[in-house]
Parts: C-alpha cells; sequence; structure tokens
C-alpha cells in the first residue's frame, strides 16, 4: 500500500496546492472538510474527503493509517468583521482544533500514529509592530489578540512531539497567489486603476510566493534530511505596503497614487483594520542558513510570475 497524507484545511489556498504535490508523488490520502457539498469539487479524486470540523471529534478515528499529517486549519482572519463571535471562532478553530488532534494521535496505537507531522502557525506571533527591527525565530511574541493566539497555537502544536518524533512548525507569511488569499484581492483593484497603499503604507509585508509554501512544506513531509523544528516560512526579502503598492502598480501599468485611508479600513474590518495597518519583518533565517533555495526570494520575480499566470 502506498504512502498516505492527512491535511486540515486541505481545501484552502495552500492545501489545494499540497494536495496536488503528494497525487503526484503517487501518495493517497485524506483531506478534511467541514461540508461535502461545498468543498467536495476542491478534493483531488486520489484523496479521500472527511467530513468533520476541527473543533469536533467524531471524525478522529479516520486519522488512522496516514504516515503524515498536515495541519493547517483555521478560520479565515479578514473574511468578515470582527466581533466577539469571529474571534472566537478565529481562536476555536486554530487553539482547540489542534489541541484536538493531538488528542485524537494520543488515542491511535503507536503504529497507526503519523510518522511526521507539519503544523501551521503565523508570523502575526511576533504582534502588532512600529519599527524596521528584523524578526528571526528567536524573537520574542507579541501581546496582542493574534499573537496570543499563534502562542496558543504553537503551545499546543508542541505536544505533537509528545507521540510524533518528527513534528515541523511553520509561522507562515502572507501568501501570494492568484487562487486566494490577499493578492487574489486587489488585483481587479489595480487594474480598475483604484489600488493604493493601505494608510501610511510603512508597514512590513512578509509575503512568500505560494509555490515556496508547497515546496518547503513537501520537504518538511518527504525529505529525510529536513531537519525538525520551528521554521518562519517567509521570502528572505520582505517589503514595505508602499512598496509592494509601487511594484505590482508597475507590473501592471496602473497608477497608484491613491491611498486608502485608515478610517475606511477601520469601518469595513474593525478591531481586524489594525493588523492591515501594520505588520512585521519577518526574515526565515533558519531557511537562510540551511541554505534553502527560493524559488522566488524577492517582490518583483513573484508578482511577475504570478500575474504571467493571469
Amino acid at each position: 500500500m502506498g504512502k498516505k497524507v492527512f491535511i486540515t484545511g486541505g481545501t484552502g489556498l495552500i492545501g489545494q496546492g499540497l494536495q496536488q504535490a503528494f497525487v503526484a508523488q503517487g501518495w493517497r490520502g485524506s483531506v478534511l472538510t467541514r461540508s461535502l457539498s461545498h468543498s467536495g469539487k476542491k478534493i483531488l479524486p486520489q484523496l479521500q474527503a472527511v467530513e468533520g470540523d476541527i473543533t469536533e471529534k467524531n471524525w478522529f478515528k479516520q486519522l488512522a493509517g496516514h504516515d503524515v499529517l498536515i495541519h493547517l486549519a483555521g478560520f479565515p482572519l479578514f473574511d468578515k468583521r470582527w466581533s466577539v463571535a469571529t474571534k472566537a471562532m478565529i481562536r476555536d478553530s486554530r487553539v482547540t482544533g489542534t489541541k484536538n488532534l493531538v488528542t485524537a494521535i494520543k488515542a491511535l496505537a503507536k503504529d497507526q500514529r503519523p510518522k511526521r507531522i507539519i503544523s501551521a502557525s503565523a508570523v502575526g506571533y511576533y504582534g502588532i509592530l512600529v519599527g524596521d527591527q528584523p524578526l528571526d525565530e528567536s524573537a520574542l511574541p507579541g501581546d496582542d489578540f493574534l499573537a496570543q493566539v499563534a502562542v496558543d497555537w504553537e503551545k499546543e502544536a508542541e505536544e505533537f512531539q509528545s507521540y510524533v518524533d518528527h513534528v515541523t512548525i511553520f509561522r507562515i507569511g502572507v501568501v501570494l497567489s492568484l487562487a486566494g488569499g490577499m493578492l487574489a484581492r486587489v488585483i481587479p483593484i489595480f487594474r480598475s486603476a483604484l489600488g493604493g497603499k493601505l494608510g501610511t503604507g510603512k508597514q512590513w509585508i512578509s509575503w512568500i510566493h505560494a509555490d515556496d509554501v508547497i515546496q518547503f512544506m513537501s520537504q518538511a513531509a518527504l525529505s529525510h534530511q529536513w531537519p525538525a523544528g520551528l521554521y518562519n516560512l517567509t521570502a528572505p526579502n520582505p517589503v514595505t505596503n508602499a512598496e509592494f503598492t509601487k511594484v505590482l502598480g508597475h507590473l501592471i501599468k496602473r497608477p497608484t497614487v491613491l491611498a486608502i485611508p485608515k478610517v475606511i479600513l477601520q469601518n469595513i474590518l474593525g478591531e481586524g483594520s489594525r493588523y492591515v495597518l501594520t505588520g512585521q519583518r519577518v526574515i526565515p533565517a533558519k531557511l537562510i542558513q540551511s541554505g534553502a533555495t527560493f524559488y522566488f526570494p524577492k517582490i518583483d520575480v513573484a508578482l511577475q510570475d504570478l500575474l504571467r499566470k493571469s
């Protein structure tokens, strides 16, 4: 029997790319989805759809017999204006969901547990920061809402190490892709000549091309040379929002003189606007030190590649 992967959050932007990568390697396995009717078409036919919510436990036995677990599930941060209920879903989907997975793996017989686990976190771990200080994996966490979510999320993920020998945690930056996420949303705005920097434009964007996310997550799952541990998963050259805006406007040949005022973002996103108007200058120090090769280390090359596919 061939190797099997289990993916939570597998119908999202990163998850769909990983489905393709593993199937191309001849793997089979399962994808957890909250709704078969809504997500079925996003799951490749070579993989089994498992219906269940990450915050519930009725699907746990389906984990048995998979060689690799990739845990990506998390309620989207900016799909709607933040409320008490929205913040609870953001937290529960990450912290409670990961805690549930630990419980599920603990309950499995040792020979039925995955041999490797790759678990997502986020660069929001470092908090809302003002300034240009580069942040590597040793930097201290912030004290705002998303930072605390990431701290607790990682704390639960570290518990995987009690039951599985090889665990990798990735603090993921802003993933650039045409399939979803920030870039897919802003390109139509820029093409209508309404694009511009957000607020002052001085906030850092710790971005990464989706292909590099897939590359390094696949290596963590498949390579015998991959060292377990915690990694920043961002490109080695973060940019400010103003720099990102300038490069994107130049590539699509549209003016970017407009700026979206802070008050408008506050009206749309509420408290969540704080995280759009601030950022972190995150450096993937461990990947750089390991000699890792990025497909897209610089923003202009990354955006050129993505726009070529649009």
